[in-house]
């Protein structure tokens, strides 16, 4: 188990690690701009499928879920981005 050393002047406070905790939180907006990025690429993935010559003819089951999920990420993230800089 640590101990404190002995002249506790240099030890870290317990409000200044929560401070620094806190201070590194991400915000809404970042959190929405991230699930935005996320649904883009997973939609952008399923459609890649078909320019690559990975499927023949048109979209696979597993390349519409990729649509939906990626849809899903994109219309959760639009409330996220509205409620703004507060802590995710």
């Amino acid at each position: 188990m640590a101990t404190l050393p002995p002249d506790c002047s240099s030890a870290v406070s317990i409000g200044q690690a929560v401070s620094a905790i806190i201070a590194a939180m991400i915000t809404k907006r970042q959190l929405g701009f991230m699930l935005m990025v996320a649904g883009v690429l997973v939609i952008f993935g399923a459609c890649a499928a078909n320019w690559i010559g990975a499927r023949d003819i048109g979209f696979g089951p597993l390349q519409k879920i990729g649509l939906a999920v990626g849809g899903g990420f994109i219309i959760m993230a639009l409330p996220l981005i509205k409620l703004g800089d507060r802590p995710a």
